[in-house]
């Protein structure tokens, strides 16, 4: 969880006495001592009052489960990330990952197992892509990837395989098998609306999806 509420209360509560301790000293030539013990009971009550601002934030920010960012906040920075991505002059990719079978997994190992499976995803992502692309749980077992500068197809799918290849260790963190299904589309080249990016996304996702079923007959 971020600090930033609590810090700018802190800021704010010390920066009130303070200026009024340096007015008077300026106006009267004389300097208000009591001003100064204030410093640090408004600290601590901008501390308290920071701190749940904090936790408002991150809970409407944040999916609980998974530690990621949730649909709403995604919804709200996307005209951000992509005016920044229009400023530069880069794209932006989109992908879609996908649990198969998540149904099956719920069903035969519990509910447990299931959410165990939807944190490891984003921990096992983390690990190929930078910090400062975002990782977003979009709902139920599907995650979106956003990465601002990337284009190249053949980078997208050199990144799709190391992807795939790390998500693929999760059977042996988890002890169940468990593989998922991945696709991408690039902002503004193939759409420059969130639902159309996902859409194409999702469609190469499932391509995937069948030639994983054909090759198991």
């Amino acid at each position: 969880m971020k600090f930033t509420g609590r810090i700018l209360a802190i800021l704010i509560a010390a920066s009130l006495p303070t200026a009024m301790f340096a007015y008077i000293r300026w106006m009267y030539g004389t300097a208000d001592w009591n001003l100064v013990v204030l410093i640090p009971v408004l600290a601590m009550i901008g501390w308290g009052l920071g701190e749940m601002y904090d936790k408002v934030k991150y809970s409407s920010e944040m999916d609980p489960l998974t530690e990621t960012y949730n649909r709403r906040y995604l919804l709200d920075m996307f005209s951000r990330l992509t005016d920044e991505c229009e400023r530069k002059e880069e794209a932006l990719a989109v992908f879609l990952v996908d649990v198969d079978k998540f149904k099956f997994i719920n069903d035969s190992y519990g509910h447990l197992m299931g959410d165990e499976v939807l944190r490891q995803i984003p921990l096992a992502v983390a690990k190929v892509i930078e910090k400062r692309n975002l990782i977003v749980r979009w709902g139920g077992d599907e995650f979106l990837i956003l990465l601002p500068g990337t284009k190249s197809n053949e980078l997208l799918e050199h990144l799709q395989q190391r992807l795939d290849a790390e998500l693929q260790t999760l059977p042996e963190t988890l002890s169940v098998h468990v593989s998922v299904s991945i696709g991408f589309s690039v902002y503004p080249d193939e759409g420059r609306d969130l639902n159309k990016l996902i859409k194409q996304a999702d469609r190469r996702m499932y391509r995937q999806k069948a030639k994983k079923a054909n090759s198991a007959r």
